[in-house]
């Protein structure tokens, strides 16, 4: 079965690296740190390679719990929807400045410290 294809770009574009000095970066103190999780993953669900991987990192995460017997891979990465029922919030300091349109072009990871 191959997946449908949404319009996204992420599947065909190259990633391309934004550096922690940019000005889309928070800032902030190891103690400061805006989410428990190590990343924020910004991404599409409807598109459906962006969905797979998603759905496959929390599968793997799972897998891991499993075989750990810990909870801890439960709080590595969170993930953020870009099209979210309650809406992607581009203010919210935990998505490190990255705007919808940004988003848009390919996943995004956003450090418990705000760098992208």
């Amino acid at each position: 079965h191959i997946p449908q294809l949404h319009s996204c770009t992420a599947a065909i574009k190259p990633i391309q690296k934004l550096h922690s000095s940019s000005s889309n970066s928070v800032h902030l103190n190891e103690q400061d740190l805006l989410f428990p999780e190590k990343l924020n993953i910004i991404y599409d669900s409807k598109c459906s390679i962006c969905q797979w991987e998603v759905d496959y990192l929390k599968q793997r995460m799972q897998d891991l719990s499993t075989r750990t017997n810990s909870n801890k891979s439960n709080n590595l990465i969170r993930f953020t929807d870009l099209e979210a029922n309650e809406g992607y919030n581009e203010s919210d300091p935990a998505n490190g400045g990255v705007t919808y349109t940004m988003g848009m072009t390919s996943f995004h990871a956003v450090k418990s410290n705000g760098e992208i």
